[in-house]
């Protein structure tokens, strides 16, 4: 039987509301935003590769089950060409991604210091007593 843990949050429901509350994050990436969909690309492009070697794989056994070497070689060239593949597209889709969520995060403290430091000190000291 499943233990309720205290940290574990209630699941939200995605609503039209939640995903327009979602999409104001991308305000704060500025001109950072080409990195967001070129690394969506190349998710599709991962993706794209992880699902071809399993065929690539099955067409293999093949070939050597009907002994057709010529054509079993040419699908193992294939196989080293997919993961080599899959590796560019996978390190350009995490570099680009992490890039894409530092510029975000900097331009998000940013403005949340820049407004902290607009504040009127009665505002501090105000919330230095609540506690």
């Amino acid at each position: 039987m499943a233990r309720f843990k205290e940290n574990d949050l209630p699941k939200s429901k995605i609503t039209a509301t939640s995903l327009q509350k979602a999409t104001l994050i991308f305000r704060y990436s500025g001109n950072h935003k080409w990195k967001f969909y070129v690394g969506l690309v190349f998710l599709l492009l991962t993706g794209a590769t992880a699902l071809a070697f399993p065929k690539l794989m099955g067409m293999l056994v093949d070939c050597v089950k009907n002994k057709d070497h010529d054509l079993a070689n040419n699908i193992a060239l294939g196989l080293v060409m997919i993961l080599f593949l899959q590796s560019f597209f996978s390190f350009f889709r995490l570099s680009l991604f992490v890039n894409f969520t530092e510029n975000t995060l900097a331009n998000l403290r940013l403005a949340l210091y820049s407004n902290l430091v607009k504040l009127p000190m009665s505002f501090f000291s105000q919330k230095e007593s609540e506690n």
